[in-house]
């Protein structure tokens, strides 16, 4: 890892950095196969009870973003690539977008977790629920890489 930096302002956390990784690839026959947002998605469903009865305290109205870039393998050039994606839950409590773009060699992705509500309703517990499995489904979808 390099390059690490860290910056806060009253209003936004910032941390980026740069690592070079061979771990995170698996090679399924002439493929490079990899999560384009690789340690950075989510992986667990954190609402995992059946139902509800209390409402659900998420802190504060927030908004979480991911920008990764990924710089492929000389001699690789996409084969298939997810597709961008966003989510809205009723009654404006929140939403998801997932965007990917590939271009000079490189694939970009953008996440943004937008959270309008301070408490979510037991009521709208199983729409959260949902919607996170979606969050979790498309932070997850993979890249394949073929050789040029």
């Amino acid at each position: 890892m390099e390059n690490l930096e860290f910056s806060n302002n009253s209003s936004i956390f910032k941390t980026s950095f740069s690592f070079n990784s061979v771990t995170d690839i698996e090679k399924i026959g002439d493929k490079l196969v990899f999560n384009p947002l690789l340690f950075t998605a989510e992986k667990e469903q954190v609402f995992k009870a059946e139902n509800r009865t209390y409402p659900i305290e998420l802190g504060s109205p927030s908004k979480f973003s991911k920008i990764v870039i990924v710089t492929l393998p000389e001699g690789y050039k996409v084969d298939k690539l997810p597709t961008s994606k966003k989510y809205k839950m009723i009654g404006n409590l929140g939403s998801y977008e997932y965007i990917i773009k590939n271009s000079n060699n490189q694939i970009e992705i953008k996440t943004t977790l937008l959270m309008n509500e301070f408490f979510i309703s037991a009521n709208y517990y199983s729409v959260l629920k949902e919607f996170w499995e979606l969050m979790i489904e498309t932070e997850n979808q993979l890249v394949s890489l073929i050789k040029e």
